[in-house]
């Protein structure tokens, strides 16, 4: 494309002949830039009926109609004579009718990808073509559309998925010595999910089916995921509690808004207790019961019953996680910064941090730390519980850190979260058709105490304040004090929803603005 700028306007056109009737490729109508005109036309012999499943927020209004189409072949027929015979070429043509849809679409807008999106797929409009059924002359229907309950039973009565599930005779004298005192089924529940962890490592493959099989994985230690989550939902139930697998697509995968089985590729356990479920994947050394892996919050799972029926469950944590934040900090005279750090994290924000440090060097580690907060130095580091799964698991350090105050004549001005404030609101676009996903709900809170350099005064603090989303889908409150040379900072910032729809979109990007600004807003130190 010689002479190709900024400006110039790309026309393609191609065509797609498949011989695979049962899998037609999407057909994507949107990109992450905007597109001035798309033409597409899907056809298909009158024998073959397709339903269309059509996804994403850009509205799409196909036309359909019906077109004549034939095929054309050579056949040779030979006729034989006393003499020798003789062949002749016959032309044979078929005629049939066509089933078209068209599209024709006009300034799409570009589907531009903010932060907080779990896969930016699952809200690119696009169209499916799932074969329905074959018809062809005097011959009898063949029907090839799926319902969710033909997909699961086509799964639970496949010999690597249910009949695996309901092997026995490997475990049991390990079971039974780890809970035959126990009585608790909450605890019995903990305690086996313990017991695959520590035994079975994962050999991360994904997918519901087994390999090798669940008892020559437990036999070697390791297995993919359906083998150690399935061994394990056997265990539970041997201890007699209600437990099933549940089918995930993870969050890469996208997720299964029409009946197939390539829908899902992944899956856990489920406990169901009086008080309420309890999701369990054992591939993960540091997830506990109802922390999955971020992978696997996806939506809704699909839990099997012992006959193959299913119905849906919803993956997305209730409880929210924590990051407590306490600092002990002291300004100097030259706008530099020293003091203590100290975070307290529990569940999904602890499975993040073990995942993040556990295994690594700590040299690596701690370089990447200081970069996070451009050059910060770092000592004494510490880390305690991260193998304490029952614990939430600490981080402190000290720390040094310059420029954190701007010095102008005999006066200081400073943000009172220093490095800790959020410099940018993440949300940008004018608007949002798609959800918007912080994956699990939590709360962040900061206690924050500062000394003043010697010889100064607080001449200003910045106002106490508090504002709320609707619905109070998110919380923020911020209140500082001042006596003598000391200051102390209380921050609480909440996200009560794993995800919140496009409708509150305007509403939480106004809020993330007021958030950055009042974390922005400074403290005027003068000089006595």
């Amino acid at each position: 494309m010689p002479n190709i700028k900024k400006g110039c306007i790309i026309e393609l056109r191609y065509h797609i002949y498949s011989p695979y009737i049962s899998n037609i490729d999407e057909f994507v109508f949107q990109a992450d830039i905007p597109i001035k005109k798309l033409e597409a036309e899907f056809e298909a012999p009158e024998y073959f009926v397709y339903k269309s499943n059509a996804k994403g927020y850009f509205p799409i209004r196909p036309t359909t109609d019906k077109r004549r189409g034939n095929i054309t072949s050579n056949s040779i027929t030979r006729a034989s004579g006393r003499s020798s015979g003789t062949s002749s070429f016959e032309t044979q043509r078929v005629e049939y009718m066509k089933n078209v849809t068209s599209f024709e679409l006009t300034d799409i807008p570009a589907l531009k990808e903010e932060p907080y999106v779990n896969n930016i797929n699952n809200y690119r409009s696009a169209v499916k073509y799932e074969l329905s059924y074959v018809k062809y002359p005097h011959s009898p229907i063949d029907y090839y559309s799926t319902t969710w309950e033909d997909v699961v039973k086509n799964i639970y009565e496949n010999s690597s998925f249910g009949s695996e599930l309901n092997k026995t005779g490997y475990y049991e004298q390990d079971i039974d010595a780890l809970i035959g005192s126990i009585s608790d089924p909450v605890k019995r529940a903990y305690l086996i999910f313990d017991f695959v962890k520590s035994r079975m490592k994962w050999n991360e493959f994904h997918g519901y089916y087994t390999d090798k099989g669940v008892k020559k994985a437990y036999k070697e230690q390791i297995g993919n995921v359906a083998e150690i989550n399935l061994m394990l939902t056997s265990m539970l139930r041997h201890a007699g509690l209600r437990a099933y697998p549940v089918l995930v697509s993870t969050r890469s995968h996208g997720v299964p808004l029409f009946p197939t089985r390539e829908g899902y590729n992944y899956v856990i356990s489920c406990v169901r207790f009086p008080e309420g479920d309890m999701l369990l994947d054992a591939t993960n050394k540091f997830a506990v019961p109802n922390v999955l892996p971020l992978k696997a919050l996806n939506w809704q799972g699909r839990m099997i019953s012992e006959h193959g029926g299913s119905t849906l469950i919803d993956l997305y944590p209730k409880e929210k996680s924590k990051n407590n934040i306490f600092m002990m900090a002291q300004l100097h005279e030259d706008g530099n910064l020293e003091g203590g750090y100290r975070s307290m994290k529990t569940n999904h924000r602890a499975l993040s941090f073990r995942e993040g440090y556990i295994g690594t060097n700590l040299d690596d580690y701690l370089e990447k730390l200081e970069n996070k907060y451009n050059g910060m130095e770092i000592s004494d580091y510490q880390v305690k519980n991260d193998l304490d799964l029952a614990k939430p698991v600490t981080e402190s350090y000290k720390f040094v850190k310059e420029s954190q105050a701007d010095i102008i004549g005999d006066k200081i001005y400073f943000s009172p979260m220093f490095f800790l404030r959020d410099t940018e609101n993440p949300f940008k676009l004018e608007k949002r058709d798609y959800p918007v996903d912080f994956v699990y709900p939590s709360v962040t809170s900061y206690k924050i105490f500062i000394g003043i350099p010697e010889g100064y005064a607080v001449e200003s603090v910045p106002e106490p304040g508090a504002f709320v989303m609707p619905d109070n889908l998110g919380v923020f409150k911020y209140n500082i004090s001042s006596k003598g040379n000391k200051l102390q900072l209380a921050v609480e910032s909440h996200i009560s929803e794993s995800v919140i729809t496009p409708a509150y979109y305007q509403a939480l990007k106004a809020y993330f603005s007021q958030l950055v600004e009042k974390q922005g807003e400074q403290i005027v130190l003068s000089k006595i």
